[in-house]
């Protein structure tokens, strides 16, 4: 964020991030750090909750485990002619 949204409301900065923001078409097989993925969660857990329940759980999965979960989502898309590839 620049210095020239200090000024401004942090409603107004976020809501400004979220309009320009822009969806990945091709994805890279790049593997977040240990320290990104714990960044990531750190800040999930700060997200707001109703009425104080703390209903998230968060389960990382990585190398073969990651793999093999993503099947039940990729199976479905091969059958309807798209590709996907799994990156381990």
């Amino acid at each position: 964020m620049s210095n020239e949204n200090l000024g401004r409301g942090a409603a107004d900065v976020t809501l400004e991030l979220i309009a320009s923001r822009s969806s990945v078409k091709k994805f890279v097989e790049q593997v977040p750090t240990r320290g990104q993925i714990e960044t990531l969660l750190a800040a999930a857990s700060r997200a707001p909750d109703h009425g104080r329940l703390a209903p998230w759980r968060f389960t990382v999965l990585q190398g073969a485990a990651r793999e093999i979960s993503s099947w039940p989502w990729v199976r479905p898309c091969r059958t309807c002619g798209l590709r996907h590839k799994l990156s381990a």
